[in-house]
């Protein structure tokens, strides 16, 4: 069985998912068990049950989640995905190497640079 989306009118076969709602879980294996399931508001989001960090009402919001997954500072500032510093080895190799340093192609180059 296939249905079609409005927007495009192009016909995609139904694939079994979850769905859910609250803590509850439940699986759509047709199209009309989806449609039954969306009128009891059950939807594609699962719930946050995983993580601790609650707001007062008791939601979890993307900013506690980026900070609980250390993406960003409790203040919002991004944090560094690379934290490893460079060896003297690292840099004195990067400024024999390249006409300018420090830059931002040095700096890779030398944290991936073995000495």
């Amino acid at each position: 069985m296939a249905f079609k989306l409005k927007h495009t009118g192009r016909a995609f076969p139904f694939k079994t998912h979850k769905m859910y709602k609250g803590n509850k879980t439940v699986v759509a294996n047709t199209k009309k068990e989806h449609e039954d399931l969306s009128d009891k508001g059950y939807g594609h989001t699962p719930p946050p049950t995983k993580l601790t960090d609650l707001n007062n009402d008791g939601e979890v919001t993307k900013a506690d989640h980026l900070i609980k997954l250390g993406k960003i500072n409790t203040d919002g500032s991004k944090t560094s995905t690379y934290k490893k510093t460079l060896k003297p080895c690292q840099k004195a190799a990067a400024k024999k190497k390249f006409d300018v340093y420090p830059s931002a192609y040095a700096n890779m180059w030398a944290a991936n640079h073995k000495c």
